[in-house]
């Protein structure tokens, strides 16, 4: 026990977590649960606001509180502490969808292993600038909480096959749901805002968009990226609850499917990874396979 110890504590890494810690959650308090049982050093750079519940899993002395609004700001900052402790971070990551960005930079500056600028941009940021384009835009495919603009009738003569309304925000399929041109769509909006004001404490307006519904079974394709080298975790199946919702209340690990579907399933992931020319980074890509 005692080789170990000693053993663990020359070979113990320093790694630096962007972004983590905003709020206290059962998913966040998981994790560094389990970062702190790990032989390494771990560092936090959390938002200013955040609250000050990650003190119970890091010593109070490796959470630096940054704007993240200033990246040079945050480089700086990271660079005194560093030089102040005599600190070299081996890795430097994030498990946050908005922190990937200032993750990648804040590594790249300090020389540790990171995933492109450019390969983020065409990735977590086409959800943001998807969000933002069709948030301005008001056509014969968005639904705005208002009603008093909308003419049902013009509206859903369009409608010739079924549709899938998603809110904008949200999580987990809450207020998703399937929209057929026989579907009363003022309730099925009402109905999908109450779901969400119900589960996020929120009852903002809401933006809706409709998309055509693919039917098929539902997967998930996981894997990490290292060296431009692709490795598969596996392939999850989604079970979902009846329609017109899409409540996830299962999954089948590995996926039900044949060979050839596997294979097919591998082949696609392999040219997305390359087409995006993604490397050094975990992927989740949800297909519907048909």
């Amino acid at each position: 026990k005692c080789q170990c110890f000693i053993w663990g504590a020359k070979n113990m890494k320093k790694i630096l977590i962007i972004g983590a810690g905003l709020s206290k959650n059962f998913k966040d308090e998981y994790i560094f649960s389990v970062l702190k049982q790990l032989p390494h050093d771990i560092f936090v750079a959390v938002p200013q606001e955040s609250e000050g519940w990650l003190s119970e899993f890091v010593k109070p002395n490796n959470i630096l509180r940054l704007d993240f609004s200033d990246l040079t700001d945050c480089i700086s900052k990271i660079s005194c502490f560093c030089e102040m402790n005599n600190i070299v971070f081996d890795a430097i990551f994030t498990f946050k969808e908005h922190f990937v960005c200032a993750a990648s930079v804040i590594a790249q500056a300090f020389g540790c292993i990171y995933t492109p600028i450019n390969n983020i941009f065409k990735a977590s940021n086409n959800k943001l600038l998807f969000r933002k384009h069709y948030d301005g835009l008001v056509n014969d495919h968005i639904i705005k909480s208002d009603f008093q603009i909308l003419d049902d009738r013009a509206f859903l003569s369009d409608i010739h096959f079924p549709m899938v309304m998603k809110p904008f925000f949200g999580s987990s399929s809450c207020g998703v749901q399937l929209v057929l041109p026989t579907t009363d769509i003022k309730h099925a909006v009402v109905s999908s805002k109450k779901s969400i004001a119900h589960k996020f404490d929120a009852a903002l307006d809401r933006t809706f968009l409709l998309e055509k519904y693919i039917s098929g079974k539902a997967f998930s394709i996981d894997g990490i990226i290292q060296n431009h080298k692709v490795h598969f975790a596996g392939i999850n199946e989604y079970i979902y609850g009846p329609l017109p919702h899409f409540v996830q209340i299962g999954n089948i690990i590995p996926a039900n499917i044949t060979k050839k579907e596997y294979k097919f399933c591998i082949k696609a992931m392999r040219q997305i990874v390359k087409h995006f020319g993604f490397n050094n980074m975990p992927f989740h890509a949800e297909v519907i396979l048909k």
